[in-house]
């Protein structure tokens, strides 16, 4: 099993549902698990940009997630 650790620090508006979606994942996926805290190395984030929500990744379980928060409004 490969586990990949988030840091959602960066979303304080969002931490609930950040976690939620996060244990959905792992009753749902058997071979990857998400897991709060620790090195992390998937970065939440919340905007106000209205530029929308979006991700910036490697492919290989690292990146960054953006959350606007004008367009979670919507």
């Amino acid at each position: 099993m490969t586990t990949l650790h988030y840091d959602s620090s960066g979303a304080p508006d969002y931490v609930a549902q950040i976690d939620q979606g996060a244990e959905n994942w792992n009753n749902a996926v058997k071979n990857v698990k998400l897991e709060k805290g620790g090195s992390a190395t998937i970065i939440i984030h919340e905007t106000h940009d209205g530029k929308g929500s979006y991700t910036q990744t490697d492919g290989h379980g690292h990146g960054d997630i953006y959350i606007d928060r004008q367009q979670v409004a919507q």
